[in-house]
């Protein structure tokens, strides 16, 4: 978050009068609504990482290992439907300033707005195939790396 504002200062500089109270209001506003979209993404993760390794491990599996493994891919899948949105709008916005030449003001939400409105709901999950990709193995592999040194480093509870 501070450094989102930080961005924010240093590109508009504090004597801009694009600067004032409303606008440094109106951006903190927008930021931690983001924030909470990508707070919203670890909870799922997490929660869904957490349930899925104990059912496992409770009887289903016995190795930690594995359960780790699979309760990290079921996080990583379960995320998806919150990243992917903001994946799919961020990517955008980053093809509009190319065109732009890095000037002018793209919102997150009026991206958002026009993908909506030409695509449809389904529009904000396009490429959700590679991000899949791209997720699901990653989490499996984080957690099962993740679970290994906790318990290498004696940290089991």
């Amino acid at each position: 978050m501070v450094v989102a504002v930080l961005w924010f200062v240093s590109r508009f500089g504090t004597t801009s009068p694009r600067f004032g109270f409303p606008e440094c209001r109106y951006v903190i506003c927008r930021l931690f609504l983001v924030a909470g979209f990508v707070n919203a993404q670890g909870v799922v993760m997490f929660g869904v990482y957490t349930e899925v390794k104990d059912f496992l491990h409770g009887g289903v599996l016995q190795s930690h290992a594995t359960c780790a493994f699979v309760g990290g891919l079921a996080g990583g899948l379960a995320q998806l439907f919150i990243i992917c949105p903001i994946d799919r709008v961020k990517c955008i916005m980053q093809v509009k300033e190319l065109g732009h030449g890095g000037h002018g003001s793209v919102s997150m939400f009026g991206t958002a707005k026009e993908v909506v409105r030409a695509g449809g709901l389904r529009g904000l999950f396009v490429g959700m195939t590679p991000t899949l990709a791209r997720d699901v193995p990653g989490y499996g592999l984080y957690f099962l790396t993740y679970e290994g040194t906790h318990s290498e480093l004696g940290c089991d509870t």
